[in-house]
């Protein structure tokens, strides 16, 4: 996820906190599914920015977090993968021991600080 884009993990983020809003009134198969750029825009509250969004969707899709389904016109169907889900799920466990991790770090610089 390092190689992507502030934009990009944004975008992430807020299709797997919808994913998890609709997962509990629809088939998972159906959660996952979204619309195209444009009508994802027009849903997060910014449909002039629909560019923005497409090309972020590449971003992921080239991660491997997104499936894209693309025309002429753009991109017309967005789905989220397994692993984009997995990923997200296991944030807070990745943050967390990465902070345990620099701590222990932090503990072998100052050895005075084990007596």
């Amino acid at each position: 996820m390092d190689c992507l884009t502030k934009d990009s993990k944004k975008l992430l983020k807020r299709l797997c906190k919808e994913y998890k809003t609709r997962k509990k009134t629809r088939s998972e198969e159906m959660a996952k599914k979204f619309g195209s750029a444009k009508e994802l825009a027009a849903y997060l509250g910014t449909p002039d920015s629909w560019k923005s969004i497409e090309h972020s969707c590449l971003r992921l899709e080239k991660a491997g977090f997104l499936f894209l389904r693309k025309y002429d016109d753009g991109v017309n169907g967005i789905y989220l993968t397994d692993k984009a889900i997995a990923f997200m799920e296991n944030r807070f466990s990745r943050a967390l021991k990465a902070i345990w991790k620099f701590l222990l770090e932090l503990l072998q610089l100052v050895p005075n600080l084990r007596k």
